[in-house]
């Protein structure tokens, strides 16, 4: 489930403490993030970087270890790093179906070819790790862009198909404040597989994964791809990039 961390993006990203609430629980007021208390969250001099927020969180947060190995240790050691590299890369597109946190059924040529430009990322909902704050991103790029947010298609895509149906995901959308524009999918463990690998994505384990951010104008072939926790000031200075080359 989400961990303390997601809560400390949103107040470091200028969420209120009063609306840590509607951040971490659902309408039915089920609890989807570990217990936590205001003022480990909201104290002064709270760090901002990614590496020091998430250090921050792993105290507060008790993660499992297995036989004293971490396995979260290599995430951690990309928390750490602060910088991202950007590539660029065509991509062949699967004929495969999945479904929207709200239950819609469509082809993902469907879902990435539309007349908007498109940001991309993998996530699962039970990560603790960096998918809150790849997640987090996206809720400050929404911000960032203002009005602006409904001239682009963002997707979160599960690499955990089997734990996040729609339902799950509907939740996790609420809980990072999606706007209409970001869409959330899941599908079948076979066909998210295969969109994993056409995006060179899979990692054979959702314990491997990166953080991987994918950015392309509307019916471009080229995608930006942005390796490591870029923020969101910088995705979305990448996007103005991608979409002023464009015009």
């Amino acid at each position: 489930m989400a961990s303390v961390l997601s809560v400390a993006m949103f107040v470091t990203a200028g969420v209120s403490a009063a609306d840590l609430p509607s951040i971490v629980k659902s309408n039915g007021g089920e609890t989807l993030g570990p217990q936590f208390k205001l003022d480990c969250v909201t104290r002064p001099g709270k760090p901002q970087n990614h590496a020091d927020r998430f250090k921050v969180a792993m105290n507060m947060h008790d993660h499992s270890q297995h036989g004293g190995h971490d396995e979260h240790a290599h995430h951690r050691a990309m928390m750490e790093n602060k910088s991202y590299k950007v590539n660029h890369a065509s991509y062949q597109l699967p004929d495969v179906k999945l479904i929207s946190h709200k239950g819609e059924q469509l082809q993902l040529a469907d879902i990435l070819n539309n007349d908007k430009p498109v940001m991309l990322n993998f996530i699962f909902t039970t990560c603790t790790t960096i998918c809150p704050v790849l997640s987090a991103s996206f809720h400050q790029v929404q911000q960032i862009l203002g009005d602006e947010v409904d001239t682009v298609s963002m997707v979160s895509i599960t690499i955990d198909p089997d734990y996040d149906t729609p339902e799950q995901l509907m939740k996790y959308s609420k809980r990072f404040k999606a706007g209409e524009q970001w869409n959330f999918y899941t599908g079948s463990y076979n066909d998210v597989v295969t969109v994993e690998k056409a995006f060179d994505i899979f990692r054979g384990s959702k314990m491997n994964h990166e953080p991987i951010t994918l950015i392309r104008d509307q019916g471009g072939q080229h995608w930006t791809r942005i390796n490591g926790l870029a923020s969101a000031e910088d995705i979305v200075k990448e996007y103005k990039k991608i979409v002023s080359a464009a015009n």
